[in-house]
């Protein structure tokens, strides 16, 4: 039995119960025969008393850990984008430590919508030496929606790098899989 890590950019929570219901669905499927768990950080607008708030649920083999961080004000947006990135990863790295002390070290990290979650997951290969394989779905990356090409040079750069270093990519039509 393996211990799989799903790095999850979307995910059920309380700040949108349907985003990556999918997710949910196939970590629960592989959690029939592996131990899995899900790591989900997301920015809450509602959060004001607190920086930072943890959530922790389980399900047999199925462990679900979120955290939400309050969102940064600043009327410069460079700044407000720097300071959510650092507080989103500073979630991932609390309870990716919290998970390695309770769980020990993943064989595998299944990494879903790679950008921003594989952010975190580059860090995990490079300095934890853990793989991940990367399950995709999205038509963000095909021409037609055009979305991809909105983004900037350091974001298109990031989903690059993050795409280059998976053990296996996984589409769900040949179509996505072929861009």
């Amino acid at each position: 039995m393996a211990k799989i890590l799903f790095l999850a950019s979307w995910y059920p929570s309380r700040v949108d119960f349907l985003n990556g219901d999918f997710v949910e669905r196939h970590a629960t499927a592989i959690a029939l025969v592996h131990d899995v768990t899900v790591i989900f950080v997301s920015k809450d607008l509602q959060l004001s008393d607190k920086l930072y708030e943890y959530e922790y649920e389980e399900k047999g083999r199925l462990k679900v850990y979120k955290a939400y961080y309050r969102e940064f004000r600043s009327r410069f947006s460079i700044l407000r984008k720097v300071v959510s990135q650092w507080r989103y990863l500073k979630c991932f790295h609390r309870l990716f430590l919290k998970t390695l002390r309770q769980q020990g070290k993943p064989d595998l990290i299944h990494l879903y919508i790679p950008f921003k979650a594989g952010i975190y997951a580059l860090y995990l290969k490079f300095f934890k030496k853990i793989k991940y394989v990367i399950s995709e779905q999205h038509s963000y990356y095909m021409p037609a929606s055009n979305k991809y090409e909105e983004q900037s040079v350091i974001t298109k750069w990031l989903i690059k790098l993050i795409f280059r270093n998976a053990v296996t990519i996984h589409t769900v039509s040949q179509a996505l899989g072929e861009i």
